[in-house]
């Protein structure tokens, strides 16, 4: 627009809040009636990355909300398979369990849904939130990476298409006046898992 931002935030170079989303869907099926738990079971990766707060500002609920349309998508009772820290510049082999009690995770429901709707999966009506009050009591340092899994359920969607999106979000807190600022989130990252139906039919053709 042409109107004057007076809430302006200043990041340091590579530390602004970064998420990703992946999906391990291969020989993944929609679940029948006829099809094992395990084939229709696929597992999602969030990706958040832990930005640097300002000067004078301390990062608090980081929080990362999942959304999926639950007509594609079903989530079990434990569906969080593991929180973990990956520090920064590291990889998956550096990996640390987070204490779960830094860190809660709702119930799947609309009332957890984004308000950042920016790339969201289609028809998106739940959501679920993973959320850590205190980053810096969970060891969790800018660029850091706060990595979770998940395990979900493909439904069978109307339209072939099984979409889920991650978001990410947090507030940087003002110790000195003990206020808070503007809640910052990012754009959804979006992974698409494609179905297919298939009807096979066995015929027995007489010989002459």
């Amino acid at each position: 627009g042409d109107g004057w931002n007076s809430n302006v935030h200043v990041y340091p170079k590579n530390s602004e809040a970064r998420v990703q989303k992946t999906v391990v869907d291969a020989n993944k099926h929609a679940e029948t009636n006829g099809d094992s738990q395990a084939t229709s079971n696929v597992t999602y990766t969030l990706d958040g990355v832990i930005p640097a707060a300002p000067q004078g500002r301390q990062l608090r609920d980081f929080k990362l909300t999942d959304s999926s349309n639950s007509a594609e998508l079903r989530f079990a009772e434990n569906f969080v398979k593991s929180v973990k820290r990956i520090p920064a510049g590291q990889t998956e082999a550096n990996a640390e369990e987070l204490d779960a009690g830094t860190y809660t995770v709702s119930a799947v429901n609309a009332d957890n849904l984004p308000a950042n709707k920016t790339n969201i999966a289609q028809g998106a009506d739940q959501a679920f939130n993973i959320v850590v009050a205190d980053p810096s009591a969970a060891g969790l340092k800018p660029g850091d990476t706060l990595r979770v899994e998940v395990e979900a359920t493909l439904l069978q969607a109307p339209d072939q298409n099984i979409e889920n999106s991650v978001n990410e979000s947090g507030i940087f807190r003002d110790p000195a006046q003990d206020v808070d600022d503007t809640t910052f989130d990012t754009p959804n990252d979006k992974v698409v898992t494609h179905i297919g139906k298939i009807r096979v039919v066995k015929l027995e053709i007489g010989r002459a």
